[in-house]
């Protein structure tokens, strides 16, 4: 029985910080007071207007930058993501945000067919859909089934592991979810949330944007509207 995944799973891992030994020596070289509590994005920013000595509330300034159209300071500052729990299907979009993102995504050469799943398309999860989202499951058993099959065969023929997988995920489908880390400066995050939270965007790409916009929240910078 085919194993289903029925929304995304983002981790937040890293972020862009300020060197604390590297503001100090910055306040003394420019003979300012720029605090701890300043990020990259703000010291950017502060640089094009010489205005460190009106340091106020953190990101607040950053927001205003950004509020005003002057996102190039974003671009200073880098966010990075565990995506999983979804589709090839998403990640097909999510790499023509290739501006200011990195992307290492798991191989369906190398990783065991053991650890194959599928990712339910959010329209089937909408009330009303029971017998559409039976016969995807079907689908999905079905397919996993030929796939796990292609490469016994295969195996059974002398192939290693690689060529086997590489050959046999051809059967695969769009569904087939995946995982990966995604590096993204701010900049290119804020036109991928622009673009993707949004009504008219895939639905489930939509998903993961609101996902994101969440997590980040806190920033204060990525809020929608």
């Amino acid at each position: 029985m085919s194993e289903f995944v029925y929304a995304p799973t983002i981790i937040r891992l890293a972020e862009t910080r300020v060197n604390v030994e590297g503001v100090e020596v910055f306040n003394r070289a420019v003979g300012c007071n720029v605090n701890i509590d300043a990020d990259i994005m703000e010291i950017a920013g502060r640089t094009c207007y010489s205005s460190f000595a009106r340091l106020g509330k953190p990101r607040a300034f950053v927001k205003a930058l950004s509020k005003n159209g002057h996102t190039s300071v974003l671009e200073h500052m880098n966010f990075t993501f565990f995506i999983s729990g979804v589709s090839r299907s998403l990640t097909h979009q999510l790499v023509r945000h290739r501006i200011g993102a990195s992307v290492s995504q798991r191989s369906q050469r190398y990783v065991s067919p053991e650890e194959l799943k599928f990712v339910i398309p959010p329209l089937l999860l909408e009330s009303g859909m029971e017998a559409e989202l039976d016969v995807f499951f079907e689908n999905c058993n079905s397919i996993e089934n030929m796939y796990k099959c292609a490469i016994k065969a295969l195996r059974d023929k002398g192939q290693d592991k690689v060529p086997a997988n590489e050959t046999a995920r051809s059967i695969l489908p769009n569904c087939t979810e995946t995982a990966l880390t995604w590096t993204v400066n701010g900049r290119a995050l804020l036109h991928f949330l622009e673009l993707r939270d949004s009504l008219t965007a895939d639905a489930e790409i939509h998903r993961l944007a609101k996902t994101i916009r969440s997590v980040v929240s806190d920033t204060g910078i990525f809020d929608q509207g």
